[in-house]
């Protein structure tokens, strides 16, 4: 299930008051940056993938989150995914979900 973020903050651990929700956001281009820094602003935030060398390593450095090159990779459950690749390959990745 997939949980919109403005809801997040419904769900709280009663003794941290953070956020239990963990987000994976798919893409790091110039959308699933803006997905990125919103998502890290309300500490859900649990992992990016991203395929290209060069963008890992810039949200590695920024965000100190697991970032992983493919969907397999990835050794979380996340309570939810953020697509943020190009339209023509959402379905590439849905499938892979």
């Amino acid at each position: 299930m997939i949980i919109p973020v403005s809801v997040v903050w419904f769900f709280t651990n009663e003794y941290s008051r953070k956020p239990v929700v963990q987000e994976l956001l798919v893409g790091y281009g110039n959308m699933g940056r803006l997905h990125a820094r919103v998502t890290n602003k309300l500490g859900v935030l649990g992992g990016i993938v991203e395929p290209s060398d060069e963008a890992r390593k810039l949200a590695e450095e920024e965000y100190g989150v697991p970032v992983y090159k493919n969907l397999e990779e990835v050794d979380f459950f996340p309570d939810g995914i953020i697509v943020a690749v190009p339209t023509k390959f959402h379905l590439e990745v849905i499938d892979q979900i």
